[in-house]
């Protein structure tokens, strides 16, 4: 059973890694113009 907690957790921290990155991601792409005139 502390096997499978452990696992459990594991799995929530990617979990939360992914989740972020795609955060992140959407932010992004919805941004992408605004950051691209920034740039220039």
């Amino acid at each position: 059973m502390e096997e499978f907690l452990a696992f459990k957790k594991v799995a929530y921290v990617y979990a939360l890694i992914i989740f972020i990155f795609v955060i992140i991601s959407v932010v992004f792409m919805m941004n992408y113009d605004a950051i691209i005139n920034y740039l220039k």
